[in-house]
């Protein structure tokens, strides 16, 4: 009996959860194998999730057409290992980045590419993070390429539908910190795709994704901000409200330098190296690290009201997907695991 009892479980013919009845004995839940009806306690424990880090390659070289905010066009590449020669400073293209290069050849390119665009070269924006730290290169607000909000928001197919429903209070704070609403709101699609009810693995809130570096008075233990309706830190005029004036707060804190503020806003710091980047990644917070490609999708992304995250994707590290990646491991691992599990019960019970 009990072995074909297994063997019908094998066979998917009687679920894993099935009890007593059949087998003497409990089986948990698919979920959770760490123990077995009398058997002890198993010896294997679960680790904490881990990042398994990628190493960044050269991505295939896509153009896309800037029509509508190059969110369309054809593409043709090279099946692409590398990329062709970025223009310097000097041959940078009309319609591209005005800034003072810290960091050699800007690479701005007039077509939308995974790894350049108008406001530049993945690069030259990330310059100096693969060695001896991260050198922000000096352009203003009005130095770079972005498209206006209402006018992509009226061509009824733009990514930032999703931050429509919260256009009044976007404008409202952009025009009272004296930012653009294009900037505003191209961090909200960023960090939350517009959706006020996220909350990032480091406990980020809403919107802005605001956090105890963004907000005064921010209970990270509850997730409840002083001065927000109920302390609800998602509350989206509120969480506007915050997330703009830090934005605002932190580029008249640089000088206006837009390169260093956005990169600021996502956690990087002058000076920032890969490894402090990834730090995280061997933590129990994947998603804590800094996201490398994170200046490269702003600028070259949502600014010019070109969805990053859609095919080809824009950057070069992705070293966030990588969490991605580990957890699916993981859940195989488990399913491996139990599957082992099952099976030496099986063995038992036929001796």
């Amino acid at each position: 009996m009990f072995t074909w009892a297994c063997l019908l479980v094998f066979l998917g013919f009687i679920p894993l959860s099935v009890t007593g009845n059949l087998f003497d004995i409990i089986l948990p839940p698919w979920d959770d194998l760490s123990y077995i009806g009398v058997f002890k306690r198993s010896a294997v424990q679960p680790t904490p999730k881990q990042c398994v880090l990628v190493t960044p390659l050269a991505a295939p070289v896509f153009q896309v057409s800037p029509g509508g905010g190059g969110t369309g066009g054809s593409q043709s590449g090279n099946n692409g290992n590398q990329s062709p020669p970025l223009p310097g400073p000097s041959e940078t293209e009309p319609g591209t980045i005005r800034a003072q290069s810290a960091c050699g050849p800007i690479g701005a390119t007039e077509m939308i590419m995974p790894l350049s665009g108008p406001n530049g070269a993945s690069s030259w924006l990330t310059c100096g993070i693969n060695s001896t730290g991260w050198t922000p290169s000096y352009a203003t607000v009005q130095d770079i390429i972005t498209v206006d909000l209402s006018f992509v928001l009226s061509e009824g197919n733009s990514p930032f539908q999703a931050c429509n429903q919260y256009l009044d209070i976007i404008e409202k704070y952009a025009t009272q910190f004296n930012v653009p609403p294009i900037l505003v709101s191209s961090f909200a699609m960023q960090e939350s795709g517009c959706q006020a009810n996220v909350q990032g693995e480091g406990g980020e809130q809403g919107l802005m994704q605001i956090s105890q570096d963004k907000v005064k008075n921010f209970d990270f233990s509850f997730s409840r901000c002083g001065g927000a309706p109920n302390g609800n830190c998602k509350d989206p005029d509120f969480n506007i409200h915050q997330g703009t004036q830090f934005l605002s707060d932190t580029l008249s804190k640089n000088n206006g330098n837009i390169l260093l503020t956005i990169g600021q806003y996502n956690g990087w710091f002058e000076g920032m190296t890969f490894a402090d980047a990834t730090a995280d990644a061997d933590s129990n917070c994947c998603h804590c690290q800094q996201n490398l490609d994170y200046l490269h999708q702003m600028m070259n992304g949502w600014l010019l009201n070109r969805n990053p995250l859609t095919q080809p994707r824009l950057g070069q590290y992705f070293n966030l997907d990588s969490s991605d990646v580990s957890n699916k491991e993981e859940e195989l691992s488990r399913k491996d695991e139990k599957w082992n599990k099952l099976s030496e019960i099986c063995e038992l019970g036929g001796q």
